[in-house]
Parts: C-alpha cells; structure tokens; sequence
C-alpha cells in the first residue's frame, strides 16, 4: 500500500483538503503475448486489478479509499452504507469495516435471486454487517431508523453512524479509479507498456468506468474506456465522470475548465454466449488467468473481438477488476434475524 496516492503528488493541494487512507496496493501491467499472437492483433496487456488487496482484491479497495478516509477521518464508529444485493463494493465495505473495527450497515435493494448472489449476501453477513432490505416495507424501514439510532449497544461514544449517500460515495469511489490511471501513467513513463488505445474494464462499477475516463482526460490520454452494458449504463458513466472532474475543479485552481470527450467513454453490449465462453477459456489456457465475474468475462471477450474485427489496431489493457468469490463458511438463512431472512423472500 502506498503512502500517498498519486493523486495527491498530481495535485498537491488536494492533500489536505480530500480525506484518504490506504486500502489498494499498487497493481502490476503484464504482457498477454500468447493472448495478443493467437488473436493477430496489437499488443494485448492486463492491469492486476484482482491484486489490489489481500483483504478483498478487485476494484472496490480503490473505490472504497476516500470513503474509508471520510469515515475515519469523523470518528464515528459506525458507518451507514445504501448499495445492492450481491454486490462486490458491499463486501468489502463490510470486510474494510470490520479491519478498522467499525460496525458496517448496509441498506440494500433487492433480493437475493440465484446462488452468487445469496453466497455474496451471506459472506457479507458472516462479517458482521447489520443488513436491511430497503424494499421489504414499512416495518423493514422501521428497523433500519431503529438500527441507525440505537445502535447495537458496543459502541462507548456516538451511536450515530456516518451516512455514506450514494451520489457522494460514487464520486468517491471515482477519485480512486482516477488515482489508479496516474499509477498506470507512472508504469507508463518507466517504459512498461505504451499508452493503451483502449481499456476494456472487468467490472460493472459505474464508478470505476467513469474514475478511469477522468484520468485518461487528467493524463492527456487519447485512451477509449470500454464498459459492457447498456447505452444507458454509458450515460450514467459519463454524468458521473462530469461530476467528478467538477468536484476536482472545485478543489484544484490550476485544474483547466474541461469535459469528457463525448468519445471517451463506450459501452458495448456483450458477444454471443458462445465468444464469451470461448474467451474466457482461451484466456486460462494461455494465460493462466482464470476470471471469477461474468463482467471480466464480458470485457476480454469485447476485447478479443475488437481485435478480430481490425477495431483494435495499436495496443489494448484488459483492467482486471474482479476478486475470487468467498469461501467462508456460510450461515444458515433461518437461524439469522427477520431482517436478513427478508431477504430470501421474493419481492
């Protein structure tokens, strides 16, 4: 984990004024050659997001550092957090709180529908957070505000939690994306990799996606983000990125007056079941790299594509944002309390 991020050493003024604390180790650039020459396209490499942490790896330790660092940073001993079912920032969320010996309650929309979702639900439980279903009624509402007033009674100062919104905590999440493409600038600058035509993003975090294109626009880049989803996805990424390079503006003087490039960000439906699959298998057979999120999946497929159709002509990173699944032992649902039991009931 690094003293200070990049960021920061960038822009100098915002030490002291953007809270932060490190979660995320810097992650290495490795060549895909046999990848790249079985494709016959450009120079194919692969940002090892999935190192980021030993606590829980994947994108969300970077997301998470600048909340983390506001949360601390207040002194409260709980921290209220609104996020989805299954949901990998959720997890560490809980898992981060748990290493800094905060008591984590989150408030989730939806329910838990298949088997990766409730294994999510429930690994996220078995670290202590108190879980609530915002969409389960008024009683479940109830418990939420009775949660967040009283508290579980270990606390010895406030009860209170830290509120962590959701539009505040996406561009939090984004500053540490943006903080990740100045790490890669400095292995650029050693002469690592060149400069990446495009960056597929193994992830389905809008933040993540948005946090990279802001860098790419910060560093001078003429790099393309690719996120796979839906045109909508692509707009909300794109708010989001706007968003956040104002938030920087309002922090940094010297920080030029500028935009997104309406082309900077792409999003891409995903190929056919059957490229997917075969992508995701050609990339462990020759790579070693065995992906553990269907959006990792989705994204090294879009890029293999991209290389078959000429779309790709100079160089392409995969940024490999997922994180094994847990394995902890998991608790059975119907010895837990009503509020996460609410959660294996269809809606």
């Amino acid at each position: 984990m690094t003293a200070s991020p990049e960021l920061f050493r960038h822009f100098p003024s915002l030490r002291h004024r953007l809270p932060w604390t490190p979660l995320a180790r810097p992650t290495p650039v490795q060549p895909l050659e046999r990848l790249a020459s079985r494709s016959g396209g450009p120079a194919l490499w692969i940002k090892r997001d999935d190192r980021t942490s030993d606590i829980v790896g994947g994108s969300a330790p970077r997301e998470l550092e600048f909340l983390f660092g506001a949360v601390l940073r207040g002194g409260a001993q709980r921290v209220l957090a609104f996020g989805h079912v299954g949901s990998q920032r959720c997890l560490a969320l809980a898992a981060f709180a748990r290493h800094f010996e905060l008591e984590p309650v989150l408030a989730l929309s939806g329910g838990a529908a298949d088997s990766t979702t409730r294994a999510m639900l429930q690994s996220t439980h078995a670290l202590g957070a108190d879980l609530h279903r915002l969409d389960a009624g008024p009683l479940a509402l109830a418990r939420l505000l009775r949660a967040c007033a009283f508290g579980s009674g270990k606390q010895s100062g406030s009860r209170l939690p830290h509120v962590v919104w959701p539009r505040q905590a996406a561009v939090w999440g984004a500053l540490g994306a943006v903080n990740a493409v100045f790490e890669l600038q400095r292995q650029i600058r050693c002469g690592i990799l060149a400069e990446p035509e495009r960056i597929y993003v193994g992830s389905d975090s809008l933040p993540t996606v948005a946090g990279l294109a802001v860098g790419c626009e910060l560093a001078g880049y003429r790099t393309i983000v690719v996120g796979t989803g839906t045109d909508g996805n692509r707009r909300r990424a794109e708010r989001l990125g706007q968003r956040t390079l104002g938030f920087l503006r309002r922090r940094v003087r010297e920080l030029p007056a500028r935009s997104l490039s309406a082309a900077r960000i792409v999003f891409r439906s995903p190929e056919n079941a059957s490229a997917t699959h075969q992508a995701a298998a050609l990339l462990q057979e020759l790579e070693g790299q065995e992906l553990h999120t269907r959006s990792s999946v989705v994204a090294i497929a879009t890029m293999l594509a991209d290389c078959s159709r000429g779309q790709l002509r100079e160089s392409g990173l995969f940024w490999r944002a997922d994180a094994p699944p847990p394995h902890a032992p998991l608790p059975a649902v119907d010895t837990q309390s009503r509020a996460f039991r609410e959660f294996f009931v269809p809606s």
